[in-house]
């Protein structure tokens, strides 16, 4: 064990890491009562969350240097220089897999019953209820929630496409007048104007996706 954490197991080489505060706040929110079930549905939910990060890291080529469970949550570390707009996806990483896992509850739930014994009704409690406080509280918009980040996603789709549209426009205005001044001499279309207009789209895209800031690390 090494900085408390202790390493049970490895992710695409990563070590996947549990703190030893994990049974000190899990018998905090199991209200100091005896619930094997919620101690480990709450521990799966936030390594699910982290792993969510975890495969959008890989996603865009960037490397997850740990994914750590602590009492208060936990962190996936990870390293490499993401785009602003590939970082907020990173961020969107998280809450997506939560909501994947509630879903695949409830469809559980659905086809085999609800659960009877008292360890999966603690289980389902933790994958349904708690789950959706967690998600809820890691999208408010505040560092070091997920959601000081993840809600920047919209604005800039939304840049980029506006962008885009503005230069495609003053492209295509520019392809068309010289195409018919050189209709009158060869009748040929000019390529080298559609290159110019794909270069110029390709320089603002790398403008809104530039690296922001150099700390990687998602909650």
């Amino acid at each position: 064990m090494r900085g408390g954490y202790l390493t049970i197991g490895r992710w695409r080489r990563a070590p996947v890491r549990l703190h030893w505060t994990l049974p000190l706040v899990a018998l905090i929110f199991g209200r100091g009562e005896f619930a094997p079930g919620f101690w480990l549905g709450f521990v799966l939910i936030v390594l699910i969350h982290e792993l969510g990060h975890a495969v959008l890291v890989r996603r865009f080529r960037c490397a997850v240097a740990s994914i750590d469970v602590h009492g208060m949550g936990g962190v996936c570390r990870w390293s490499g220089d993401p785009t602003r707009i590939q970082r907020a996806c990173i961020a969107w990483g998280g809450v997506l897999a939560e909501i994947v896992a509630l879903v695949a509850t409830y469809l559980a739930i659905a086809v085999f019953g609800p659960p009877e014994t008292a360890f999966t009704i603690q289980l389902a409690a933790a994958f349904t209820t708690t789950n959706i406080w967690m998600i809820a509280f890691n999208l408010l918009p505040m560092p070091p929630l997920d959601g000081a980040e993840a809600w920047k996603l919209p604005g800039l789709l939304l840049q980029r496409r506006r962008s885009e549209r503005a230069a495609r426009a003053r492209g295509g205005f520019a392809y068309e007048r010289e195409a018919a001044t050189l209709d009158r001499y060869s009748g040929a279309a000019p390529e080298k104007t559609r290159g110019a207009v794909d270069e110029a789209l390709r320089r603002i895209s790398e403008d809104l996706e530039e690296p922001e800031d150099p700390k990687n690390r998602l909650n």
